[in-house]
């Protein structure tokens, strides 16, 4: 992935946009929409982070219709609630992008530094191409500001960035003079000296000392506010969430078929907050084999066992987030009818009491495949198995069946697709 600092010293490829970019932003200039991209500009050909837009607050609520009209799904955050997200899968190039929405210019982890800076950064934008944006002297103090305080300290390369573009700055422009009030000059100078002299430790001295400056100037009720969103934060209770209700989905198919790989990977790329949960009930561990020398403890074991899970799915679901389920209990349906009394009716037990899924990934694998991968079961079983998880079509929750065969990165494109098309249709349905 490209260092952002890095992307920042290229100079801007504005014609190379990526279509839904391009589509969304020309859409917002038919409309009149006030809007600007505060960086990033030479990224969104394929964004792989954030694109951040200001937007003034009045073009708000008309931004939320044309950027959902454009198929995006709204997020939000529960800690910064001045801020909207968007999501959008793209399954031609295999990508997220995600808008980031701001109507205040602030700064910091949790947005704790405010500044009355928007409306006065939206007057002096420029149009290049299909976007606006910041004004060069802007621009270098956001960028400067973004470094420093939303990533915490300033690094090598963030110096190397800003020096490049240090002649863009104004100690006497808007942005200049309200860091002046904040702090003093002499603060902004020794700050200014320290980029041009490519000086990273008297740069975050002096950036520390504009920091608390700020920080004392703000009242009682924004420190408060600050801390709550701190503390929320740090329980993890302030990253961006899906629409509530969240999905479980649960990926089932043939051992060999990939399930592990793809549940896991799914939740490392997914721009939609997104969590792995291993839900098999039958892995032996040191705790299960000593229960097993207790006399019927195993059932409760497992039993016990499942509803830890559970409660754990539900309660993700509940804040908003997808739930990959590897191993899901659906594997109870593949119990025989010539198995033991006990194995029988445990198999029963956790379909009644397991959780339900909102969407089934079938891996479809054929048992030669399987075989030749894990070398585990025979054909003729393994073969079994993949009938009676394409059985599992016949039921009510919503499925999607993937081709196994693929290479790692095609079922992880088509599972990425199937989700998004499945959460996509589920929050137009309840918009109407």
């Amino acid at each position: 992935m490209t260092n952002e600092a890095d992307s920042e010293r290229d100079s801007p490829r504005l014609n190379s946009l990526h279509p839904k970019l391009k589509e969304l932003f020309d859409a917002l200039n038919q409309n009149g929409m006030e809007w600007l991209l505060l960086r990033g500009a030479d990224r969104l050909e394929r964004p792989l982070g954030d694109v951040d837009l200001l937007v003034s607050r009045r073009s708000l609520s008309d931004l939320d219709l044309i950027v959902r009209s454009h198929a995006f799904l709204r997020i939000s955050s529960a800690v910064l609630s001045t801020r909207r997200g968007y999501v959008l899968y793209d399954h031609l190039s295999n990508l997220w992008i995600k808008l980031d929405v701001v109507c205040d210019i602030a700064f910091g982890p949790v947005h704790d530094l405010m500044s009355p800076l928007g409306s006065g950064i939206l007057q002096r934008r420029k149009l290049v191409g299909y976007l606006w944006l910041p004004d060069s002297d802007d621009a270098f103090w956001h960028l400067l500001l973004h470094f420093g305080f939303d990533k915490g300290s300033l690094s090598s390369a963030h110096i190397s960035v800003l020096a490049a573009s240090l002649k863009d700055a104004r100690v006497d422009g808007e942005f200049g003079r309200f860091l002046s009030s904040v702090a003093s000059e002499t603060v902004l100078s020794r700050l200014l000296e320290a980029v041009g002299a490519t000086d990273v430790e008297s740069a975050n001295v002096a950036l520390d000392s504009l920091r608390q400056a700020w920080i004392s100037q703000e009242n009682i009720l924004s420190r408060v506010s600050a801390m709550i969103r701190r503390a929320l934060s740090r329980l993890n209770l302030g990253t961006w969430t899906s629409l509530r209700p969240g999905a479980a989905v649960a990926v089932l198919g043939p051992d060999g078929a990939g399930k592990t790989t793809l549940a896991q990977g799914l939740c490392e790329s997914f721009a939609i907050p997104t969590t792995y949960a291993y839900m098999g009930l039958w892995k032996e561990t040191r705790w299960m084999k000593r229960i097993a020398r207790v006399p019927g403890a195993s059932v409760p074991f497992v039993l016990g066992r499942m509803l830890a899970r559970r409660s754990r799915v539900t309660y993700l679901r509940l804040r908003g987030r997808i739930v990959i389920m590897d191993r899901y209990h659906y594997d109870a349906y593949l119990v025989p009818r010539s198995a033991a009394w006990r194995q029988r009716i445990t198999a029963r037990l956790v379909l009644m009491l397991g959780q339900p899924a909102d969407m089934i990934l079938i891996l479809d694998l054929p048992g030669e495949i399987a075989f030749s991968r894990k070398g585990e079961q025979s054909v003729e079983e393994l073969n079994q198995w993949r009938e009676s998880y394409l059985s599992l079509t016949t039921h009510q929750v919503p499925n999607s069946i993937i081709d196994a065969t693929q290479s790692a990165s095609l079922v992880h494109q088509d599972a990425s697709q199937a989700i998004w098309e499945f959460v996509s249709l589920r929050r137009r349905q309840r918009q109407h």
